[in-house]
């Protein structure tokens, strides 16, 4: 007997029939009904058209970005920077600005010193600025000001931890200029060392209150952190078995002063001689008439 081979035949075609249909079925499910396609042919039209809308919307949202970040970084610095009080200022008028700091440091140092005697604090009276009797020269007066505003600020969270300190010592460096190399400066550091010797509570209240910024009584005079630098700690309890009793801690610390848009307009590297092309040209660069052509920088 022969077997149907033409029922056989139908029958495959059915079922490929079949599975056809399930395929084209799924291929619509996934493509989304055509609507990705047509989609993406419009938005390949619109490019080509050279339509801005969305390049547009996302340069606006770039400057909003960049306005708040710089709002920020303005509330940040204004937050932080060191700002020298009306007591140590030096009137724009001033004479002797030397005899004015001679004067302010005998003042701040008898009022350091009754704070000391009162805890029974050794430490050096003269806070970093040395027993020379000799008025200062006037022109290093603003910067020794700012010094002695630092020092007091120092040795006074040093005078309030919860257990008087064994002794301290105050030690200052010149202030440091910070900024690129051809740009006008954008911050100003004025660095000290306090070195202390006392319990390891009353040295971690030090290291924590530095950078603490005080509500002042009146609210109109501004407080600023201290800038932790570098901090290091040792102990002369050798053995194991000895008690951790006096450890001798070493701060190097600054306040930042952050240079204001309007001293950094008047600093002589806000302005470039540039070329008549646009670009920067060496000092030697002439407009025709012999004189370079200097452009603010931004």
């Amino acid at each position: 007997m022969m077997p149907d081979v033409k029922k056989e035949t139908q029958t495959g075609w059915l079922v490929l029939g079949g599975t056809m249909v399930v395929v084209l079925i799924a291929f619509w499910v996934i493509s989304d009904g055509g609507a990705l396609a047509e989609q993406a042919g419009q938005e390949k039209d619109r490019h080509a058209k050279g339509g801005s809308e969305d390049m547009l919307a996302h340069v606006d949202r770039q400057i909003e970005a960049n306005q708040a970040m710089r709002l920020t970084i303005e509330n940040l610095k204004r937050d932080s920077s060191f700002v020298l009080a009306k007591e140590f200022a030096i009137p724009a008028d001033a004479k002797q600005p030397g005899y004015l700091f001679k004067q302010r440091f005998t003042e701040v140092r008898e009022g350091l010193r009754n704070k000391a005697e009162a805890k029974k604090i050794s430490y050096d009276q003269n806070i970093g600025f040395g027993a020379d009797p000799k008025v200062p020269d006037d022109r290093e007066a603003p910067y020794l000001m700012s010094m002695l505003q630092l020092t007091e600020k120092v040795v006074a969270i040093a005078f309030g931890t919860p257990t008087p300190l064994e002794n301290l010592k105050v030690s200052h460096f010149d202030a440091v200029k910070t900024g690129p190399e051809s740009r006008p400066v954008l911050v100003q550091e004025y660095p000290l060392k306090l070195e202390v010797r006392g319990g390891l509570k009353d040295i971690l209240w030090v290291l924590h209150r530095i950078s603490q910024v005080t509500p002042t009584a009146d609210g109109k005079t501004k407080d600023y952190p201290l800038i932790l630098r570098g901090f290091s700690i040792k102990s002369d309890n050798a053995k194991a078995k000895d008690s951790v009793q006096q450890l001798d801690a070493v701060f190097d610390l600054a306040a930042m002063h952050f240079i204001t848009e309007e001293e950094r307009a008047n600093d002589p590297l806000a302005f470039q001689p540039v070329s008549s092309g646009g670009t920067r040209a060496s000092p030697r660069a002439t407009n025709g008439g012999g004189k370079p052509v200097f452009h603010a920088r931004p």
